[in-house]
């Protein structure tokens, strides 16, 4: 009983993470490959709970330091939307 939140909050992530593509492929008319759709939507939720654990860690554990949550999340959008130019390329 002790765990029942955070049990809800996980399954609610994975519901959801499965609900979003399958209403993008019902709009789309079926036209899409839902199995696709499915995992790579599924392929983000570890992604999620890490950034939650992370802000439950520093909320929890350093009150102090809590905006620095700001940054792993503006970290985390650079190197979502323009990975070339802050991934580290071995050199030749």
């Amino acid at each position: 009983m002790k765990y029942l939140k955070t049990i809800q909050a996980a399954a609610d992530s994975i519901l959801l993470q499965l609900l979003l593509p399958a209403g993008l492929w019902a709009t789309a008319g079926g036209g899409l490959a839902l199995g696709a759709m499915l995992k790579s939507a599924l392929a983000y939720t570890p992604a999620i709970w890490l950034m939650a654990g992370i802000t439950v860690l520093l909320v929890e554990v350093l009150p102090k330091w809590t905006s620095l949550i700001w940054a792993v999340f503006g970290y985390s959008f650079l190197i979502l939307y323009n990975p070339q130019q802050y991934v580290c390329r071995p050199a030749n």
